[in-house]
């Protein structure tokens, strides 16, 4: 029970600490997140993309022929969400460049370790080839952890600090399985070039997903920009005395209910 107990507590701790990093992590700023990523986004960049923002808000503020009050709104709504869309870039640019490197990482790690059989010759190996590449830094604190250090769990401790940026449950096994190869012995090959094609499915079946999510983004925000520049063009160019009957018996003119259908969708958009 006390056991229990103790890893209860753990636990909880354990998230707390996630919780707070979360909270740390939101509260950045646009430019310290951006930077934490790797990447540098200076003010005179974003200030660019906001003048593009406005451009665009002003050209749909004509074609929908909104009135003052509604593009100071838009303009403020453009100023705040602007930096939130940068960051959203950013993030998954981040995302998209790590699994570029753990992809590289783990298909270069498992056919070093066929060649060399250790897996300090492996890291070193794997650091040449993807020298420049963000993940380079980590590869090499591995390495020289394992030449600095002597423990029981060397080789643990040192793929800890890889998987602590870039670990998932494929690199978490191929690392268990290298370190009991080294330690143990024994026939590995066959093993080793089983995991590496399940590994090899996973990353394509991964780059096939994320193409399939960028195409799936990319319709979506074509159908919403036609939409919009239909609505503009009804807006503009139907004539303003074309009546109809209402359900209710009265009458009504085509081009009030194109500019009511208008605000509709972009306030849906």
């Amino acid at each position: 029970m006390s056991e229990n107990l103790k890893e209860n507590k753990k636990l909880k701790s354990k998230a707390k600490k996630n919780s707070k990093i979360k909270k740390k992590s939101q509260k950045k700023g646009m430019f310290e997140e951006i930077e934490s990523y790797g990447y540098h986004y200076s003010f005179k960049n974003f200030f660019i993309r906001l003048l593009m923002v406005w451009g665009i808000m002003g050209v749909a503020a004509y074609f929908y022929s909104l009135k003052i009050i509604p593009i100071i709104i838009l303009a403020i709504l453009c100023t705040v969400f602007t930096p939130l869309m940068i960051k959203a870039q950013f993030r998954y640019k981040h995302e998209h460049d790590k699994f570029d490197d753990v992809a590289d990482y783990l298909q270069q790690l498992g056919t070093s370790f066929l060649k060399t059989k250790k897996i300090r010759n492996s890291l070193e190996e794997v650091a040449y080839i993807l020298k420049g590449r963000r993940i380079y830094d980590t590869l090499m604190q591995a390495i020289d952890y394992i030449d600095n250090e002597h423990s029981d769990t060397l080789f643990e401790d040192a793929f800890a600090i890889i998987e602590k940026e870039y670990g998932c449950e494929k690199m978490k096994a191929l690392h268990k399985f290298l370190i009991k190869v080294e330690k143990e012995g024994g026939a590995f090959e066959s093993t080793l070039s089983l995991m590496m094609s399940d590994i090899q499915v996973w990353i394509q079946r991964t780059y096939i997903y994320q193409g399939r999510r960028k195409s799936t983004h990319t319709a979506i925000l074509m159908g919403i920009i036609m939409s919009l520049i239909m609505c503009g063009v009804l807006n503009n160019y139907i004539p303003d005395n074309i009546p109809f009957d209402k359900s209710d018996g009265s009458t009504g003119h085509f081009r009030a209910a194109v500019r009511t259908l208008c605000i509709g969708l972009v306030a849906f958009v």
